[in-house]
């Protein structure tokens, strides 16, 4: 055999070789292919069959959390109905159903809190030395996991302002609380706070001027230290 025959055998043979290596390696990327679409396949049909209990059970939560906020909501009605009536005795008791209303709100954000330790503070800023400065002044946290602030009274005042801003950035709004019972609900941990000086209206003698709140506040693990 001359060896240009030799040479034609042994292109033809690496020929041969290389088609029979892609061929396999097609067949290889082939099956690949259709392993991955099968596992997509499994995946989605373990996703489509997930999709009806996941959609039930945001149903239950959102249904669980409406029932919640409307408890609150009842129980701020029974408050402002037995203070309207002036009926002592029915006012206690739907505040402290606004306080126990109020702790099942704030156990939905934190669920991991088995008790809640509540303390109820009354504060009045009045106008009677010519300007009402809160207290403490500016911009803080009371060092609590949730605030509640009720509007009980405001009258012959201006200024007041309620301002929050987030703790972490440059974000923030202002806002004057008017009605009574008027509710702001704080998350102490993330926010901080603060109200203006009160300045006696136009109009109105200084000594007549007054802003009452009542504030609440939700801590876990214990009192706070005095």
């Amino acid at each position: 055999m001359s060896l240009t025959a030799v040479a034609l055998v042994v292109v033809l043979f690496l020929l041969v070789a290389y088609l029979v290596n892609l061929y396999n390696g097609l067949v290889r990327l082939k099956h690949g292919v259709s392993k991955a679409w099968a596992n997509i396949d499994v995946l989605l049909r373990q996703r489509h069959e997930e999709l009806p209990k996941l959609v039930e059970t945001c149903k239950q939560y959102m249904q669980h959390e409406r029932n919640t906020l409307e408890a609150v909501i009842t129980a701020r009605n029974a408050v402002a109905s037995a203070r309207d009536k002036g009926d002592v005795g029915a006012l206690g008791q739907a505040e402290s159903g606004l306080r126990a209303g109020l702790g099942q709100l704030f156990a939905q954000v934190k669920p991991q809190v088995p008790r809640w330790y509540i303390e109820a503070h009354q504060f009045r800023i009045d106008t009677a030395g010519g300007v009402g400065r809160p207290t403490p002044e500016g911009a803080h946290r009371d060092g609590m996991d949730f605030v509640v602030v009720l509007l009980v009274a405001r009258r012959g005042v201006k200024g007041g302002e309620t301002r929050v801003f987030d703790a972490h950035g440059p974000n923030g709004m202002r806002f004057l609380m008017q009605e009574p019972l008027t509710a702001l609900l704080l998350d102490d941990e993330r926010v901080i706070h603060e109200t203006t000086p009160l300045y006696p209206a136009d109009g109105q003698a200084p000594e007549g001027g007054l802003r009452d709140t009542l504030v609440l506040t939700y801590r876990a693990g214990d009192f706070q230290a005095p």
